[in-house]
C-alpha cells in the first residue's frame, strides 16, 4: 500500500535473507553427507521426518563411521560442527527434540564424544591447518618489496586493505565487500592530526542480533607521521586512494574497493565499478606472492600480528593504572 508505514515483506523470506551465506552452504553440505549415509542404511526420509528414537541410532552410527572422500578421518571439530548443522536444520523445521540437550539423543552425543577421544588418540585435534600470525620481518618485507606502496593502483589498494585490517580489525571478504566509501570518514582531532573513523556494519562476531554487543569505542586510524609520501602513514594512503578514485565513486554509498583500470598508458587508476569478490578474497595471497613469502600464504593472520603489538601496550597501561599513575 502506497504511503503505508509498514512494508510489504514476506517474513520467512526476510529471515532467510539475513542468514550467513557460508553457514547455509556448510549446513547444506553436511546434510548431503548425512543423506548419503542414510541411503546406505536404506533410509530415504528427510531427517526432520524421522522419529527421535530412530534418528538417534542413525546419527550415532554416522559419527562413528563417517570418513572423508579419501578415506581419512575428519578432525574432531569438523564432526562437532556437523552436529551443529543438523541441529540448526532441525530447529528450522520445528523438530520436536534438540540434538544438543535432549535425553533422546544421548547415544548420539556419547558416540560423538567417544569418536573424538579415539581421534585424539590418533593424533587428531591438534589443528594442523591453524593460521599463524605474521612476524615483524614479513610485515617489513611487504613494504620494502613494494607490495604495499603508492607505486600503482594494485599496490595502493592492497595498502588501504591492509590498513583496514590492521587498524579497524576487519576480517574476511564479506566485511570488506560490504564496506562503503561513506563508512570511513576523514576527521581532525583536537591536536590537529588527521584520523579515520569507521562506522562499523555487520561483522562475523557482531551480527546485530544482540543490540548490546557493540565496540566500547569507535574504531579509529590515526596519522602516524603526517607525511603525504609516507607509505606507512595510513591516513596518507587513504588520501591518495581518494584522489586516484573516480569522483563519482567517492559518494557515501559507493563501494570502498574499486576495480583497477588495466588499460595501458596514462589515465585513471580505477574504474567506476566495484572490485570483484575474488580479487578481495585473494588480496592477502597477492601481497604474500609479491613479497615472496611462500609459507602458509593462505592462513596468515593480521589479527595475530596486531595481538603481539597491542598486548604489551595493554599490560603496560594496566600496570601504570594499578600503580596509581
Amino acid at each position: 500500500m502506497a504511503g503505508s508505514r509498514f512494508a510489504n515483506v514476506d517474513v520467512d523470506d526476510f529471515i532467510k535473507s539475513t542468514e550467513n551465506a557460508n553457514t547455509k552452504r556448510k549446513t547444506a553440505c553436511d546434510l548431503s553427507l548425512l543423506s548419503d549415509y542414510l541411503r546406505v542404511e536404506m533410509e530415504l526420509r528427510p531427517i526432520n521426518e524421522i522419529a527421535p528414537e530412530e534418528l538417534n541410532q542413525y546419527l550415532a552410527g554416522f559419527f562413528v563411521t563417517v570418513r572423508k572422500v579419501d578415506g581419512n578421518e575428519y578432525e574432531p571439530t569438523s564432526l562437532r560442527s556437523m552436529l551443529g548443522s543438523y541441529e540448526r536444520f532441525l530447529r528450522s523445521k520445528d523438530y520436536e527434540e534438540c540434538l544438543i540437550t535432549s535425553i533422546k539423543f544421548k547415544r548420539t552425543r556419547d558416540a560423538l564424544a567417544a569418536k573424538k577421544k579415539n581421534l585424539k588418540a590418533q593424533g587428531k585435534g591438534n589443528k594442523p591447518n591453524a593460521a599463524r600470525g605474521l612476524n615483524d620481518k614479513e610485515v617489513e618485507r611487504f613494504f620494502t618489496t613494494g607490495a604495499l606502496s603508492f607505486d600503482n593502483p594494485k599496490n595502493l589498494q592492497q595498502l588501504v586493505w591492509w590498513n583496514n585490517c590492521r587498524y579497524f580489525g576487519m576480517r574476511g571478504c564479506k566485511e570488506h565487500r560490504d564496506l562503503s566509501w561513506g563508512d570511513v570518514v576523514l576527521c581532525t582531532g583536537s591536536n590537529g592530526k588527521n584520523y579515520l573513523e569507521h562506522n562499523e556494519r555487520q561483522t562475523k562476531t557482531r551480527t546485530g542480533e544482540n543490540e548490546r554487543d557493540l565496540r566500547q569505542s569507535v574504531p579509529q586510524m590515526w596519522s602516524t607521521s603526517g607525511n603525504p609520501e609516507d607509505t606507512r602513514d595510513p591516513v596518507s594512503a587513504y588520501k591518495i586512494f581518494a584522489e586516484k578514485r573516480p569522483a563519482s565513486m567517492n559518494e557515501p554509498d559507493s563501494p570502498f574497493y574499486v576495480a583497477i583500470n588495466q588499460s595501458n598508458g596514462k589515465g585513471a587508476w580505477y574504474k567506476k565499478q566495484p572490485l570483484g569478490v575474488n580479487s578481495i578474497k585473494s588480496m592477502m595471497k597477492n601481497i604474500c606472492d609479491q613479497a615472496d613469502i611462500q609459507s602458509m600464504i593462505f592462513v596468515v593472520l593480521i589479527h595475530s600480528h596486531m595481538h603481539d603489538i597491542l598486548l604489551p601496550l595493554c599490560c603496560f597501561f594496566l600496570q601504570m593504572n594499578l600503580k596509581g599513575n
